[in-house]
Parts: C-alpha cells; sequence; structure tokens
C-alpha cells in the first residue's frame, strides 16, 4: 500500500516538474520575437513570408514566434534573401551591407573577363619587331574595343574587389582623413597595386561608418582605356571613394585642408562698417578649406609663372592676382580630376576665420597687439608702427581654434561672393548663401600684412573689380573630394 502511494507521489512531483519545463517552452515558441533589421544603405522595403511589414529599414518588426523568410527590397540594389528563426520574448538584430544592382561578384581570381587579361599576345619566331609591336597595338585596341562594349551593354557595371577595413583610432579630426587597409581579391590587387588609403569624410559620416561596423566592400569601375576609374565604398546613398586610385590619383600634394563641420552662426556685426549690418542667423554645410593661403610654388606648380611681388620662397603666399586669375588657377586644378576646388564663399570664410567661436577676430575678442613672436596670430596694431615689410611664410600667424593659419595677416583673400552693400538685409536665415546673383564687384576678405590692427576683423568686407590686383591680396581653396 506504501508502495502504491510513494509511485503516485513519485508520478505526481515529475508532471509538476514536467509541466514547469515544458510551459517556459510552449510560451517561447507559441509568443512573439522582436527583429531589428538595420541597412546601409537604410530605406529598405522589408518582406516577411511575401508581405510586406514595413516600408523602410532600420526597423523593428515583431513577428510570431517560428521559422520566418525574410526579403529586403531596395530600389537600384539587389534584393536580399534570409530566414531567421523567432522564439517568443527574444529580440534578434541584424546588420547588412545592401549590394547594387550593377555589380559584378567576382571571386578571388576575379571576372572571367578578356579585357582585364592585360598580356601581351606571343611572338612568333618569324615575325619581325615592326610585325610584332603592330599585332600588340592591335591586340590592345580589341581588348579595349571589348571593354568598351561590355561597359556599354552592362550599364558601366562596378566590380566586387575586396573589402577595407577601418583604422578608427587613426580619423584625423582636421583634415578629414580616415585611413583604411585595403583587403583585396588576387586579381584586384594586380588591377590596384596598393593595400592602404584613406577616406575624406566629414565627422557626421565618420561617425556613420564607424558605427556600420569594421569592414566595408570595395567597388571599383573601368574606364574605357582599361583604366581603373574609381575605386570606392558606398556608406548610405554616398560613394566614398579611396584616394589615390583612378581619378583621385591627381591630388595637389601639400595643399593641408581641415574639415569644418556645418553650423548655424551670427554672421556680420554690430560693431563693425555699415555693410557688416544688420547681424543675422545663416547656416552653411560641412566643407573642407585650405589650411593655409595658396602658396607661391602651388601657383607655379599649375601656372607656371610666378605673379608676386615678395618672391621670398615657395612658402610664401601667391599675391598679385586677379580674382579671374584666381580661377583659372582653379580651372586647371579641377581638369586634373577627383577632387573639385572653388574659392569659399563669404560665409564659410567668415565662420572658418571666426572657428566656431564668433570672436572680432580669429583668436577671439583681444585687441591685436604689437609682437614680433606673433602669438596671438598677427602683429599689427592701430598705430601701425609694428606693420611689416611684406609677406610672410605661410603658417607664420598662429592657427585659430579651427587650425586654420593666417586668417588675420599675410595677405586678403578673394571669396567666391559678388559684392552687395545690403546683402545682408537680404540672406536672413539662408542656408549656404552665396551672395548676389549679379555685380560688379567681388568680395575680399581678412586682413594683410600691410593694414592696421583695426582692419584685421573676421567680419570685415571689401570689394574690387575681379581683374583687381595688389600686393597684399591672394586666396585659399574650399575643396570637395566627391
Amino acid at each position: 500500500m506504501s508502495n502504491s502511494i510513494e509511485k503516485k507521489l513519485y508520478l505526481m512531483v515529475l508532471f509538476s516538474l514536467l509541466l514547469f519545463f515544458i510551459a517556459p517552452v510552449q510560451t517561447v515558441l507559441a509568443g512573439e520575437g522582436v527583429v531589428e533589421l538595420i541597412t546601409d544603405p537604410p530605406g529598405a522595403a522589408v518582406y516577411v513570408d511575401g508581405q510586406l511589414k514595413a516600408k523602410a529599414t532600420p526597423v523593428k518588426v515583431r513577428l510570431p514566434s517560428g521559422l520566418r523568410r525574410f526579403e529586403l527590397r531596395k530600389s537600384g540594389y539587389r534584393k536580399l534573401d534570409f530566414s531567421l528563426f523567432l522564439s517568443g520574448g527574444v529580440t534578434l538584430s541584424k546588420s547588412m551591407f545592401l549590394i547594387p544592382a550593377g555589380v559584378i561578384e567576382s571571386g578571388e581570381d576575379g571576372p572571367v573577363l578578356d579585357f582585364l587579361k592585360i598580356k601581351a599576345p606571343i611572338r612568333d619566331s618569324f615575325e619581325t619587331d615592326k610585325e610584332y609591336n603592330d599585332r600588340v597595338v592591335i591586340s590592345k585596341q580589341y581588348r579595349l574595343e571589348k571593354l568598351h562594349r561590355f561597359n556599354r551593354m552592362a550599364g558601366n557595371p562596378i566590380f566586387s574587389a575586396g573589402k577595407v577595413s577601418l583604422l578608427k583610432e587613426k580619423y584625423d579630426i582636421g583634415s578629414g582623413r580616415f585611413p583604411v587597409n585595403f583587403e583585396p581579391r588576387k586579381w584586384s590587387l594586380k588591377v590596384l597595386k596598393f593595400k592602404k588609403s584613406f577616406l575624406f569624410v566629414n565627422r557626421n559620416m565618420a561617425r556613420k561608418l564607424f558605427s556600420a561596423g569594421d569592414e566595408h566592400p570595395v567597388y571599383i569601375s573601368f574606364a574605357d582605356n582599361g583604366n581603373v576609374k574609381d575605386a570606392f565604398v558606398i556608406s548610405g546613398t554616398e560613394k566614398l571613394y579611396l584616394m589615390g586610385v583612378g581619378r583621385f590619383k591627381q591630388l595637389l600634394p601639400d595643399m593641408g585642408f581641415v574639415a569644418i563641420q556645418g553650423s548655424c552662426f551670427t554672421m556680420g556685426s554690430v560693431r563693425g562698417a555699415k555693410n557688416e549690418k544688420p547681424e543675422h542667423e545663416v547656416c552653411v554645410d560641412p566643407y573642407w578649406i585650405g589650411k593655409y593661403e595658396v602658396t607661391q610654388g602651388e601657383w607655379m606648380k599649375i601656372m607656371g609663372k610666378n605673379p608676386s611681388r615678395f618672391r621670398r620662397g615657395k612658402n610664401h603666399p601667391v599675391e598679385r592676382v586677379t580674382w579671374n586669375d584666381a580661377q583659372k588657377f582653379i580651372k586647371k586644378l579641377n581638369a586634373k580630376g577627383g577632387v573639385k576646388y572653388r574659392l569659399p564663399t563669404e560665409a564659410e570664410w567668415e565662420y572658418a576665420n571666426q572657428g566656431g567661436q564668433g570672436g572680432l577676430y580669429p583668436w577671439g575678442d583681444k585687441k591685436p597687439v604689437c609682437q614680433r613672436k606673433v602669438n596671438n596670430g598677427a602683429k599689427f596694431d592701430d598705430d601701425r608702427v609694428c606693420n611689416d615689410t611684406g609677406t610672410n611664410y605661410v603658417g607664420r600667424y598662429a592657427a585659430n581654434l579651427f587650425a586654420l593659419h593666417d586668417m588675420a595677416g599675410n595677405v586678403r583673400e578673394w571669396v567666391q561672393d559678388y559684392y552687395g552693400s545690403d546683402y545682408y538685409k537680404k540672406s536672413k536665415g539662408l542656408k549656404n548663401p552665396t551672395g548676389p546673383a549679379a555685380g560688379k564687384f567681388r568680395v575680399m576678405r581678412g586682413g594683410s600684412w600691410s593694414e592696421p590692427g583695426s582692419k584685421l576683423r573676421s567680419t570685415l568686407r571689401s570689394f574690387a573689380g575681379p581683374d583687381f590686383k595688389a600686393d597684399n591680396l591672394g586666396f585659399r581653396l574650399v575643396m570637395s573630394p566627391q
């Protein structure tokens, strides 16, 4: 009898334990799970088991537990298919790169395309040098024609070439350089012949790249002459080009640029002249501006002749250049391809000059004093007793908070805008103001070696005709890597 009771008790305990363990399992299997989907670029529609569940990523989707089939669709990109097993009460997170529709995938040995096999034909021992060389030319022409025809038919495709890993700890916030290690496939290493490069990205884009992951796919495209046209990664909707590759080989060396983050700021001054009023808020997008004024050496590298009066060395700012001269220099520079240069707008120049702090001078509100050591960025005073006798080498005057040198001193600087004495009344609240649509004069900003401290103010505006030149007038550049 006692054995029977013990047996019943044993079965009851065992049944209770089974219920204790089975009930949570049933809850997990019968409940709902959550999946967080993040794509680069964002904006992909999410289909689950053939049904539209979300119009755009990133998104969190709550779904019944079990095996679910996902499709991510975005115009211009390949459809991405995958399956996930969801458990009740569990959240899964998945990050993915979307592959552009025009990409041709390739393994280690590369796409099987004749135009990538850059091999000279085998020489016939019976042919002369001229006959062989003619055949080499014909072979190359045939290969390039095949490439041209392929590009035309395939819509200028891009090829998957490997990946880059971000060297996160080495991002240079001043220049906007984000160094990368290139991990190529065998065939792409033969074509690109490099393993290190860098991206030009502002701080916001650098953070996005950082968030998207350590590694990013690399794509390349070919020009019709068989050379690499571009090598790039894709983040969001932007192509970020690897510097020193393809059309981005032509970078003018030694021209340092500083990345300026976009911002809204107060332009003009109630303490200034009539054409500096009214004070008004404007906004500028991120941009890169020259750390120094364009030098005589840089000018001669592009233009051949030196127009400057003070020829004291290649690192002195170029002067005696008109606004039109600056445009010719920029046109020749841009013809080299890859990177676009221009003069800064008035708004970009003033924001850069103030270093984001809004002072009367690049270094703040302190009046310039007579100091030969140039501790505060200028060595002039209102009595003109400390004026120099010409330009100094670039970087002689201390940097402001944006690490920009010579924003007061050395030479005045041309900017892009037409001059309008009352333009500030019209530009209140504008984003990226570019000045009047037309005019007789162009704007000059900043003070020079020949002027008193009162003319070193950040908000001072002067103007002249586009053919005006002087030995205290030069310029610096804004650069757009893409």
